[in-house]
């Protein structure tokens, strides 16, 4: 509950810090002239960055299940509806849940942990995209204060990959049996932790780390895309890295407790890394924040939001549970 009202807190200070000074008419006059042609290219790359993070989720679930790839497409997005409207990131857990009603094969757990797998690439590629804009541009501490956090989060997270990795499966059924033989109740957490270790261990066992680390920078090249068109379809002159330096700025952002949607801290960062570190006028970084976080935020909310509402009736085990 204390960290909710944290989040919602902040998200209120964002949204002040954003707007304190709006100027609805200049507001108005920049949203109006939006050009629809390069907001519809950055919804593809919207949309289309979630169908790469489907690709490369059916490789790390390979060893757990055969999933396919629209399946797993159509259950990250209505993880982003649950990202989107839920606290905690509660998306991530209801994401590997619908997989797991999809297949019955794959654990609950397990799937849970490829989803670590897949937040670790993630974190990995915004840590390289952190490093090339901090010597692209001078940036204020709190940028670099971010970045550091992100790096801490990447060494510590492929550290335990490693350490699982090394675990052989001998070596796991024999901690295991000592675990249980000595507390017979831990039976069960450890058939639960086991699961999770073994989705964790995907990574290592895929065979495709080279396809896996293709997908993973295309999808974050998809995402750079999307914040340049944006700011096309605004007639704004962002360069690329002025481009990767928002993504970066917001991205961080979206790692702080909040309200739904990331509404109020994404302004903030927009606004801020606009004005402060790039150089923009307020008013042209308010309308940015305002149509990028539409695109990137609130238009795949809206429509995992949807996938959720048809896919709901036909998950099995999903009618039982709610009748």
């Amino acid at each position: 509950m204390m960290k909710i009202l944290m989040g919602f807190g902040l998200s209120a200070l964002g949204l002040y810090v954003a707007f304190k000074n709006l100027d609805l008419e200049q507001l108005a006059q920049s949203l109006t002239r939006i050009r629809v042609d390069w907001v519809l290219a950055a919804a593809f790359f919207t949309i289309f960055s979630v169908w790469i993070r489907g690709m490369r989720w059916r490789i790390i679930l390979a060893p757990i299940c055969d999933a396919a790839t629209h399946h797993l497409f159509l259950a990250t997005m209505i993880g982003y509806f649950g990202n989107g409207v839920l606290p905690m990131r509660a998306g991530e857990v209801i994401k590997a849940f619908v997989v797991s009603r999809l297949y019955p094969a794959a654990p609950l757990v397990g799937v849970l942990g490829t989803v670590v797998v897949e937040r670790l690439l993630d974190m990995i590629g915004l840590a390289l995209v952190c490093g090339l804009i901090m010597v692209s541009f001078e940036t204020p501490p709190w940028f670099a204060w971010g970045t550091g956090g992100v790096i801490a989060v990447v060494v510590c997270g492929v550290a335990f990959l490693v350490a699982v990795s090394c675990l052989s499966a001998s070596r796991i059924e024999r901690i295991g049996e000592a675990v249980t033989g000595r507390w017979g109740w831990a039976a069960r957490p450890w058939a639960l932790l086991r699961s999770f270790v073994d989705g964790v261990s995907t990574l290592h066992h895929s065979g495709k780390p080279g396809l896996i680390a293709i997908q993973t920078g295309v999808y974050w090249i998809f995402q750079w895309a999307l914040m340049l068109t944006v700011a096309w379809a605004m007639d704004i002159p962002l360069g690329w890295m002025q481009a990767g330096t928002l993504l970066v700025g917001t991205m961080l952002a979206a790692s702080l407790p909040s309200a739904p949607a990331n509404i109020g801290l994404y302004h903030a960062a927009a606004v801020v890394t606009m004005t402060a570190i790039l150089g923009y006028p307020e008013p042209v970084a308010q309308a940015y924040a305002i149509l990028s976080h539409a695109v990137r935020v609130l238009l795949p909310t809206f429509l995992g939001g949807a996938v959720a509402l048809v896919m709901s009736p036909s998950l099995p085990g999903l009618r039982a549970k709610s009748s």
